[in-house]
């Protein structure tokens, strides 16, 4: 093979590894947060692929006209997307949560923007969210993400993704504990208000001249927070366990997914 030829094969493959890097930073955790700008997440995929390349396994590219090219990179971008959005949906737990708290608690209607996504979220919900990214951290949770980036192109080599027909099978397994993982992460403090109602309830009836509701909120509000921090230790091992879980279901996705 001339020179030339060879110098082609590799550059492709470079820009085919970039799109899938790209794609997977553009909305993972931490690295798809749109504080970051869009020209260092490029940059940083482009150093990141440049790092990663000598280590990939070398496929044939069918490359021959523009169409097989344009169907090649949205393959890539596919492969990338997915194993981003697979990533991000732990965090989706953490916003249920805190929607669930915050109609408990009163703060459903003080929303303030989230940087990350740019969406309206409660001041819960922004704890949350800054909570998770700090376990997410902590946990190593950004290292299996580059892992699992890293597996998937020996996984799904570049020009190989086909989706399975067990995949939406297999999407809806990843994903179906979140709502069960939102209610453990929200229980205690759910506990806590229901029993807090319950006893404005008794009150009252003990002693009708008490405005419940003036009393009730501030008291539900401070019994809430004190129970968040309470409560971090089980959102600690609830999280570190779903995420563990959530890459190894990934792990499992990518393998059937060529």
């Amino acid at each position: 093979m001339e020179l030339s030829a060879i110098l082609i094969h590799k550059m492709a493959a470079y820009l085919l590894a970039l799109v899938r890097v790209t794609a997977v930073f553009l909305v993972a955790p931490l690295f798809g947060s749109r504080q970051i700008p869009p020209a260092a997440k490029i940059g940083f995929s482009a150093i990141f692929t440049f790092i990663l390349f000598p280590f990939l396994k070398d496929v044939a590219l069918p490359l021959n006209t523009p169409w097989v090219l344009a169907l090649t990179v949205a393959r890539e971008l596919l492969v990338g997307l997915i194993i981003g959005f697979i990533a991000l949906f732990i965090f989706f737990a953490f916003q249920m949560a805190a929607q669930i708290l915050d109609m408990q608690m009163g703060f459903i209607l003080g929303s303030v923007i989230e940087p990350g996504t740019g969406s309206q979220e409660s001041l819960i919900g922004r704890y949350q969210h800054i909570l998770a990214l700090l376990i997410f951290l902590a946990i190593n949770g950004h290292l299996w993400l580059v892992r699992a980036l890293r597996d998937s192109f020996h996984l799904i080599p570049a020009g190989s993704f086909t989706l399975p027909p067990a995949f939406m099978e297999d999407l809806l397994k990843a994903t179906s504990g979140l709502f069960v993982t939102a209610l453990m992460l929200a229980s205690p403090t759910l506990v806590a208000l229901f029993l807090t109602d319950l006893g404005m309830a008794l009150l009252s009836r003990a002693i009708p001249q008490i405005n419940v509701f003036i009393v009730g909120f501030p008291m539900k509000i401070l019994i809430g927070i004190y129970i968040l921090g309470l409560s971090l230790g089980l959102v600690l091992s609830v999280f570190s366990e779903r995420v563990q879980q959530g890459f190894a279901a990934l792990l499992g996705i990518m393998g059937r997914m060529h």
